[in-house]
């Protein structure tokens, strides 16, 4: 059986779940998250995600662009000229595949990124979900370890939670 407590805390008013949310991050509780039937300022500037996007980006590109010049001259070995007027080896052709190339393994990286970032698909339920939450109601909810439990509760229940589930 997991150590680990979740606590789930459900408000009426987004203030009330930004302000949770902003105390849960100041004593250090390292697993919070927020639920939310609309996007409201507050509860992002309270839990930031950071994007891996931009990773995904800089990896796509040079690898598209490597990707390009080594197809560029894959394609061209063993190609016989009948007629040779200008060396075989301009780099235009193989330039113009490499960028292509670049530009389509970075957009690529890119949306796998923002899926990867977005935590996208996500395998299995939280282990703590209300139905309200995806009407009217915003959520916070919180992982800890037993000791820290009746704090965690006690924080989300200050906060004006109008439910706290436990699990």
């Amino acid at each position: 059986m997991s150590a680990t407590r979740h606590v789930l805390a459900i408000y009426e008013r987004p203030a009330d779940a930004a302000a949770a949310l902003e105390e849960l991050r100041e004593r250090g509780f390292p697993s919070v998250e927020a639920f939310s039937p609309v996007p409201d300022e507050r509860i992002l500037r309270a839990a930031p995600r950071r994007s891996g996007a931009g990773w995904f980006t800089l990896v796509g590109l040079p690898a598209g662009f490597a990707l390009g010049i080594v197809l560029a001259v894959a394609g061209t070995i063993g190609v016989e000229a009948a007629v040779v007027v200008r060396p075989p080896a301009t780099p235009f052709p193989y330039l113009v595949v490499a960028v292509v190339l670049a530009v389509l393994l970075g957009a690529l990286g890119a949306v796998v990124g923002g899926l990867a970032s977005a935590g996208l698909p996500r395998r299995g339920e939280p282990p703590l979900w209300n139905a309200r939450l995806g009407e009217d109601r915003f959520g916070v909810a919180a992982s800890c370890s037993p000791e820290a439990l009746e704090l965690l509760v006690q924080i989300l229940a200050e906060h004006g939670a109008e439910d706290v589930l436990r699990a």
